[in-house]
């Protein structure tokens, strides 16, 4: 959806019912008949709109399916740093880029900063430029956990102003206050959909916040990767799902804590 989002029931994404699953595997079944190539295959069930090609082995109990808030959260929180990393990057010149440690430019106060509040992620930076060199628009080979995230959601401000404070161009500057507004959102919407215990204000204080986090994304950074695309349609919607059927909140389907190394 290039035009953003509303909160709530104005949202224009729905999640598959049972019985639209069984009606495009149907049509899957019928069109592989006719022994086509499994591109063409492919093909026709995008055209239905759908990635269903088999009838679910589960039946009904597919739509039981909630999505597991932890990954969520910390595929968006690395998808965040992203940003902001891509952006000191940018905002610092070719010979910064050379000697990226240096205090004086924006990209060298922005890894040490993260070397002193985001302390695993700051080693790993470290030693991926150290090894590789610093180049614009490269990803970052970074994994999440959970206390890496819990890290950024409590010193993304330092962050963002260390940025806005590298440059005075207008639409530069805009860009960066959209960033700290979207870290705003982005907290309080992984907070609220790890919580066990949640009420009808909180469901739509995040249906809300999951929103403006989308909406942030398209309109300021315009780049909707599938973290954003999860958080910002699907966790808010089956947060209210769990609330409906169970009385709790999404955090009641959280993998935090509960993995075997744990």
């Amino acid at each position: 959806n290039r035009h953003g989002i509303l909160p709530g029931q104005f949202s224009r994404w729905k999640a598959w019912g049972y019985k639209q699953r069984l009606t495009v595997a149907t049509k899957v079944s019928e069109y592989k008949k006719q022994g086509l190539s499994r591109g063409k295959t492919t093909e026709f069930i995008a055209k239905l709109n759908s990635q269903q090609e088999f009838v679910p082995l589960i039946g009904e109990y597919v739509n039981n399916f909630l999505v597991e808030p932890l990954r969520v959260k910390n595929n968006a929180m690395k998808e965040y740093f992203q940003v902001l990393f891509d952006e000191a990057v940018n905002l610092s010149s070719v010979a910064d880029l050379k000697n990226p440690w240096g205090l004086e430019s924006c990209v060298g106060q922005f890894l040490a900063c993260v070397k002193s509040s985001i302390g695993r992620v700051g080693v790993k930076l470290e030693r991926m430029i150290n090894h590789q060199g610093l180049t614009k628009g490269k990803p970052l080979e970074l994994r999440f956990t959970g206390e890496d995230s819990f890290k950024l959601a409590k010193s993304f401000p330092s962050l963002t102003t260390i940025l806005a404070n590298a440059t005075k161009e207008p639409n530069k500057l805009l860009r960066v206050h959209a960033m700290h507004e979207l870290g705003i959102h982005l907290v309080n919407a992984c907070a609220w959909i790890s919580s066990v215990h949640i009420s009808e204000e909180t469901l739509a204080q995040l249906e809300q916040a999951c929103a403006v986090y989308y909406n942030l994304h398209l309109f300021y950074l315009d780049r909707l990767p599938l973290c954003v695309w999860t958080l910002g349609y699907v966790a808010p919607m089956h947060a209210r799902l769990a609330w409906e059927r169970f009385g709790c909140g999404l955090g009641i389907n959280s993998a935090q804590g509960r993995e075997s190394k744990h």
